[in-house]
């Protein structure tokens, strides 16, 4: 085959690799010797003598002590010898192959002695009945099992049961079992094992054997690394699940005066990685892919390559080649914003604002908010454009309700303090009323003194007829009141009216977007049972007629009325007496005695009803505030369920991740700063007097209890522990006369104090990112590029835009690139394409990177660049192929030199 091809014949035929198959003992279950096999790398221009020269040092021991070594003419000798001195020498050839068993001990001995063989050697072992599965391992053979398995660096198989084995994808147990007693995971590899030509490249159920790597032995030889990423056996080849116009296949950079190379590079659709030394070119190229494919450079961005190269490459083009043959192009230094960028950049500068910056917390709480958006459902996402429209959506019933608490907070603060202020006029009420009581003693006293019969007469028709008018305008005092109220009412019911419309305008938008016609909003106008404006006036009417009667209507008016009254008390004043000043004294006295007794009866009514009435109204206003302040904990929890529900599709996603995705939780968790509560009301209170709330006597008292009993009632959120606390403090305060602000600042009333106890805009909601039990907020910048990136590589498979990341390993260790990144850049690169720059090495091999890409700059005597790349695979090593490897291992690991000394100090191997 190997003169055929040298010859010019199987031109479809890139490589041709020998394989050697052998069969060692112990006999399989069916009698059959194991098939073993070397596939040995065509590199070497002298590799068919290397493999003579190592198989004549593999011997067979015959009869009677005769040795034969694995070489045509030994094998000639034991075929005759075996099988009859007259076969010719193909049979005999083939009757001593057929002979030849050597023990697995021999042969694994002989293959280890040989250095250029095992360096250049794939061992490949049968999984079948004629290989490991013949092995029974209840007859003894499970050790020799084992030990052929450790040995070997591959399997011949397509069974599907024997590929989830090999590569321990039957469960973790599995996994760690293979690792260590077969020292696995293994790659299964497959062919057609054609006997005839009809079956040849046709292998049974169509289990062809796709293999991912340049075709060259090394290509080959990336199997036993990647033996699950690198080797697929199916019907059809495993193509990245992306469609053509979503996978960058080149980039052309042209007219750029020398700064850039007039040549097309190609770009692989899965992960390619950009390396190069500092003030390569790493992030220029990646920019300008970035900027060709519609992705506007950053203005605000130091380290943008184009912002730096401003000035220069004023006529340079970049144009990006999609897979399925359209193009974009766009002039470098003229690129601006586009509707839709076909990439998704990260630059250095974006991931470290995000992780690093003081504000950058919130910028990655939204940029992580925009990965949530995208992950939800289309019909979750209720046609917003963005999460933070959804969410406002989703809680604006939340968010009005929490409106009409903290308005029946005001309404019921404002009614507690009408009453305490007049609560704190009760003695001066009082003290009113007493001395109205004496000084109505004292003029009866003096009406009385040295009356004569007919003064006598003339005082006591006074004060009856006083009497009688006072009673008549306290009738009417009232009848005036009440109609005073209904005008009160009457302009409530024009408020709400007014209300009314306003609140049918505006949902008749809402209801006119889900299809209701004019007839039907209508039934959403708030109306009255009945119609209030005519009960009103008929009410307001009766009164007037009520309030005519009492004031006397008519000529004459009625007796008893006011009109009737004031008239018989002016005809009495005006009859005369025999000492008219003593009459003048006993009226003047009689007018002020009515007086007196209409102030006290009204003391009366205001006592009483501060004593009584406001009593009860005051506990109603009480309760009422503290029920709609224990309310805005109930909207806490009902806001935590929508945004659980919101959060729903995307932790479902995470806990069913593989990774350290199950370690990131959206976590829904009460804000409360009591601190800053503390110090809006320190700042109402003046600190040098004394509270004198019961136990609490200084503000500092106060502080504590809030921090010790009021803070974890809060953070808990629970109503009931709410209650307990809250109630426990007001109890103190009530120890203190109610509305006496005489401990507040000077122009701050009781009533302000009221309020900033009731407040709750310090009790919140703060949901967001939990990374390994920590609140993304606390964790380092670089525990928050993993963050971005885990969720950029984990959560969003949906997206199917080419990814470019600049150097994501800053600020990270290198345990966690391998342990944390590393692993999701693998996954991911199978659901889109990948464009990494990176200076790790962990980030190029442990990813199995399908294409590096080497920056190389240099700079010419007027100081500008000129940058310049090569490219191709891990495994490329050819001599007329650039070094990909050892240019990795240059730049990356500094040289094969400086590994080596570094692996002899780990002592690990």
């Amino acid at each position: 085959m190997k003169e055929h091809k040298e010859a010019g014949r199987l031109g479809n035929v890139i490589l041709l690799i020998p394989n050697i198959e052998f069969r060692i003992s112990p006999k399989t279950a069916r009698g059959n010797a194991v098939n073993i096999h070397l596939l040995i790398s065509p590199d070497d221009p002298d590799h068919v003598d290397r493999i003579e020269n190592a198989l004549s040092y593999l011997v067979f021991e015959g009869a009677f002590e005769d040795k034969f070594k694995c070489l045509p003419a030994d094998l000639a000798k034991l075929g005759r010898e075996t099988g009859g001195a007259d076969l010719d020498q193909e049979a005999a050839i083939r009757a001593g192959a057929n002979v030849f068993k050597i023990e697995f001990d021999v042969f694994k001995k002989w293959f280890e002695g040989q250095r250029w063989l095992r360096e250049n050697s794939i061992v490949a072992v049968a999984a079948g009945n004629d290989g490991l599965s013949g092995l029974r391992k209840d007859d003894g053979w499970k050790a020799v099992h084992d030990k052929l398995s450790h040995f070997v660096h591959a399997l011949f198989t397509a069974t599907p049961s024997d590929l989830k084995f090999w590569l321990g994808k039957t469960g973790k147990k599995a996994a760690d079992d293979i690792l260590r007693r077969y020292g696995g995971p293994k790659p299964c590899i497959h062919g057609c094992d054609a006997h005839d030509f009809g079956r040849l490249f046709e292998p049974d159920e169509q289990r062809y054997c796709w293999i991912k790597a340049d075709p060259t032995f090394e290509g080959l030889r990336q199997i036993l690394f990647e033996p699950a990423e690198r080797v697929h056996i199916g019907p059809s080849s495993p193509e990245i699940a992306l469609s053509k116009a979503n996978l960058i296949s080149s980039i052309t950079i042209a007219d750029s005066d020398g700064w850039f190379p007039e040549a097309t590079i190609p770009v692989n659709p899965g992960l390619v990685t950009i390396i190069g030394k500092k003030g390569s070119g790493k992030s220029a190229l990646a920019e300008i892919v970035a900027v060709a494919a519609e992705q506007p450079p950053s203005k605000n961005d130091p380290r943008s390559f184009l912002k730096r190269a401003k000035g220069h490459l004023k006529s340079a083009t970049a144009t990006v080649k999609w897979a399925d043959g359209s193009e974009t192009k766009q002039v470098l230094q003229a690129a601006n914003g586009f509707s839709e960028p076909r990439v998704r950049y990260l630059s250095q500068s974006f991931v470290e604002e995000l992780c690093g910056a003081e504000d950058g917390a919130a910028k990655l709480a939204s940029e992580i908010e925009a990965i949530v958006f995208a992950h939800l459902d289309p019909t979750e996402r209720l046609n917003a454009s963005n999460f933070d429209e959804l969410r406002k959506l989703k809680v604006e019933r939340v968010e009005r309700r929490r409106q009409d608490i903290q308005s029946r907070i005001e309404s019921a603060t404002r009614v507690s303090q009408a009453i305490h202020e007049r609560r704190l006029t009760l003695d001066d009420k009082k003290a009113q009323k007493k001395a109205l009581e004496e000084e109505l003693i004292a003029l009866t006293a003096q009406v009385s003194a040295g009356a004569t019969d007919a003064e006598a007469k003339f005082a006591e028709d006074m004060a009856a007829l006083q009497s009688a008018l006072a009673e008549a305008q306290a009738k009417a005092s009232n009848v005036k009141r009440r109609i005073v109220t209904l005008d009160d009412v009457a302009g409530r019911v024009e408020a709400f009216r007014r209300e009314a419309a306003r609140f049918l305008n505006e949902v008749s938008v809402s209801l006119k977007a889900v299809g209701l016609g004019e007839d039907e909003i209508g039934a959403f106008r708030p109306t009255f049972a009945g119609d209030p404006e005519r009960m009103i006036d008929a009410r307001k009417a009766a009164f007037a007629t009520e309030l005519a009667g009492i004031e006397g209507e008519g000529d004459p008016p009625a007796e008893g009325t006011i009109r009737a009254t004031s008239a018989a008390l002016d005809l009495l004043a005006k009859r005369q007496s025999d000492d008219h000043a003593r009459r003048t004294l006993i009226q003047t006295a009689q007018v002020r005695m009515s007086e007196i007794r209409a102030q006290a009866q009204r003391l009366d009514t205001e006592i009483g009803q501060i004593e009584t009435g406001d009593a009860a109204a005051l506990e109603a206003a009480r309760q009422d505030r503290l029920e709609a302040y224990l309310e805005h904990f109930d909207s806490l929890d009902q806001e935590a369920r929508i945004l659980d529900e919101l959060y729903k599709p995307v932790r479902e996603r995470l806990s069913h991740g593989r990774g350290n995705e199950r370690q990131l939780e959206f976590e829904i968790r009460r804000r409360v700063d009591v601190e800053a509560w503390l110090e809006r009301g320190e700042g109402l209170v003046d600190t040098r007097k004394t509270l004198d709330f019961g136990n609490i006597k200084r503000f500092e008292d106060f502080a504590a209890f809030a921090r010790e009993a009021l803070a974890p009632a809060w953070e808990a959120g629970d109503r009931e522990l709410v209650k307990t606390a809250f109630a426990l403090l007001l109890t103190e305060i009530r120890t203190r006369p109610q509305g006496d602000g005489s401990f507040m600042k000077k122009n701050r009333t009781y009533t302000d104090f009221l309020a900033w106890l009731h407040e709750v805009q310090h009790i919140s909601l703060n949901y967001g990112l939990v990374y390994q039990k920590t609140p993304l907020e606390k964790l380092s910048p670089g525990t928050k590029g993993i963050v971005l990136l885990i969720l950029y590589l984990a959560m969003v498979q949906n997206e199917r835009r080419p990814l470019i990341v600049d150097q994501p390993e800053e600020n990270l260790d290198n345990e966690s690139i391998f342990a944390d990144l590393a692993a999701y850049f693998r996954e991911a690169k199978n659901h889109r394409q990948i464009i990494l720059i990176t200076h790790n090495p962990n980030l190029v091999v442990n990813t199995d990177a399908e294409q590096v890409v080497v920056a190389h700059c240099e700079r010419g005597e007027d100081g500008l660049p000129s940058m310049r790349y090569v490219s191709g695979s891990l495994e490329n090593a050819a001599p007329d192929e650039p070094d990909i490897r050892g240019q990795v291992c240059r730049i990356l690991e500094g040289g094969a030199e400086a590994f080596r000394k570094r692996d002899e100090r780990y002592r690990l191997g």
